[in-house]
């Protein structure tokens, strides 16, 4: 199965003379009144022990359970603390909230519970949850700091949903219109959750509130590359009386460089790159430019440079590991992934390193590893059981990456990424009426999200004979993403299934000018051959074989239409 995300309709129809229902109940984020301390000392102290040795013998999960028990009814700061950490990074999220909340009733001028409150709000996808304690949080940590907000930007990054944490931060920076961190905070997560048309508009009210204020000017510049406006962006910074500052020159060439104007791009960065200030961005993207550009002699000579700078280290040391992998060195390529720890390649490096180890028959040293890093960077646990799972599948040990599914969404029920990939392993599996059922409890919390409904449909139309409820799925699916490509092959495949393939072949073929997926090129074969097209659905899906010669189920239709 491909595709994620999605929903069963739950009907709740109210029959004519019933009473009227009762009125929705509003979640209560306000903190708890900590009364005197319930736990016997005794009891208290005996969890603490365990957790402690819990600990020592890095079975952290257990930890977590016995902070719980100690700390649930305590009103010790210390111990609170100490245990909604553990619980927040290995433990039920459940637990975790009810502790924090407990922290931060307990010790109201400590920023750090407000701060893990809104974290938790965020991985449950909950923003009016995480708004209401963000307030304050910014009140006890950047009411007096003119980038107050930007400063409580990293509890964001690691939300589940980018769109939750957009959500969340507008609710506060609408009451705050005036404040420019506010706008700016907004207009940055609007722009890594593709909210495009959300982040010009806060990113241009900050640069009007602020206007000295560059940081918020190449916000606003971004904004409109990303919203496919380079020509608008360049004018921007030109008509700025700072205009030929390093910064927003290198800026500049940002832009130049996201335009396709590569030739530009470069030239504008070479002039810079004696420029004191500057240097170490200037380098760092003249090595992406090379580096995109296919010249990797010329990227590594600038991402060396870079390292001695001492900054950007990360993306240094990540980019030089992929040239390396690239040009068949892998001893250098895992040295140089292994020590990249933290920053946004954090996880890809890691995963990298598993997977060359994976390709050396190194399988359970992959394993190994990615568990061991996974207990260095809690924050990334997700990612990394995901990454387990996949190499689990790999090897075909599907036991135990259900298993390892099963642990981890015990934690984190609220993981979706998880769940989808639990269901397409219960797929995997033949177990179609669990994966089914996954799916739709997925779907009954997405209504309107159109990755969610494509995946049910999907599977519906692919595995069982439900195939008028997968039209339905698929089509609202499309309806609310009508450019995209998995959902227009949906929508092709299961047009197939219900014996309409003219018009299953006009999907199916836009879906592969779109993306050249080789699972699209295997339906194309199927609905060329069900129209009776053999030698064109034997031909295209031979094509296909050219371009992807070990995908599954195009090895699958090959069996069935090159026999």
């Amino acid at each position: 199965m491909k595709r994620s995300r999605l929903l069963t309709g739950l009907a709740a129809a109210l029959l004519a003379g019933c009473a009227s229902a009762p009125e929705e109940t509003l979640p209560d984020y306000s903190l708890p009144v900590i009364e005197a301390s319930e736990a016997s000392t005794e009891a208290a102290n005996y969890h603490l022990l365990m957790a402690e040795i819990a600990i020592q013998r890095e079975e952290y999960a257990l930890a977590a359970g016995e902070y719980y028990a100690a700390a649930k009814d305590s009103a010790d700061a210390e111990l609170l603390g100490r245990s909604a950490g553990v619980i927040f990074d290995y433990g039920n999220q459940v637990q975790a909230l009810e502790i924090a909340r407990r922290w931060a009733a307990v010790e109201p001028e400590n920023p750090d519970p407000r701060r893990m409150l809104v974290q938790i709000y965020l991985r449950q996808g909950d923003p009016a949850g995480a708004a209401y304690h963000l307030d304050p949080l910014y009140e006890l940590t950047g009411a007096d700091h003119p980038e107050g907000f930007v400063t409580l930007l990293p509890l964001f990054l690691d939300a589940r949903d980018p769109v939750v944490a957009v959500d969340a931060m507008k609710a506060v920076a609408d009451d705050r219109g005036g404040n420019e961190s506010a706008q700016y905070a907004v207009a940055y997560l609007a722009l890594r959750a593709d909210q495009t048309d959300v982040a010009v508009g806060y990113a241009e009210s900050a640069a009007t509130l602020a206007p000295e204020w560059q940081d918020a000017a190449v916000l606003y510049a971004r904004s409109l590359v990303a919203a496919d406006r380079p020509d608008e962006a360049l004018d921007y910074l030109a008509s700025r009386l700072d205009a030929n500052s390093p910064r927003l020159r290198l800026e500049r060439a940002v832009i130049l460089m996201a335009a396709g104007r590569v030739d530009e791009a470069r030239e504008e960065l070479l002039a810079l790159k004696d420029a004191e200030a500057t240097r170490p961005g200037v380098l760092r993207s003249l090595g992406y430019l090379e580096y995109h550009a296919g010249n990797l002699d010329a990227a590594e000579e600038h991402f060396v440079e870079l390292m001695s700078t001492g900054r950007y280290m990360d993306e240094a040391l990540f980019y030089l590991a992929s040239i390396a992998e690239q040009q068949g060195d892998v001893d250098t390529a895992m040295r140089f992934y292994g020590r990249v720890t933290s920053g946004d390649n954090a996880v890809t490096a890691q995963v990298r390193l598993a997977l060359l180890l994976y390709n050396m028959g190194e399988t359970e040293a992959a394993l190994r590893h990615l568990e061991d890093f996974s207990r260095m960077a809690p924050w990334a646990e997700s990612d990394l059981v995901q990454a387990r799972g996949e190499l689990m599948n790999r090897m075909g040990d599907f036991d135990g990456a259900l298993a390892l599914y099963d642990e981890y969404l015990q934690r984190h029920p609220e993981d979706d990424d998880l769940r989808y990939a639990r269901a397409f392993l219960y797929e995997r599996l033949d177990r179609v009426d669990e994966a089914v059922a996954e799916l739709e409890a997925l779907v009954a919390a997405r209504p309107e999200d159109p990755v969610a409904l494509n995946a049910l449909g999907y599977t519906l139309a692919d595995r069982t004979d439900r195939y008028k409820e997968a039209y339905d799925y698929i089509e609202k699916a499309l309806g609310l993403a009508p450019d995209n490509a998995a959902i227009i092959d949906s929508m092709g495949w299961v047009l197939h299934k219900l014996g309409r393939n003219e018009e299953a072949l006009g999907y199916l073929e836009r879906a592969w000018e779109e993306s050249r997926d080789p699972e699209v090129a295997a339906h194309i074969g199927d609905v060329l051959w069900a129209l009776g097209r053999q030698e064109e659905a034997r031909n295209f899906v031979a094509n296909a074989m050219t371009i992807f010669p070990d995908d599954e189920k195009l090895i699958a239709a090959a069996a069935r239409l090159l026999e």
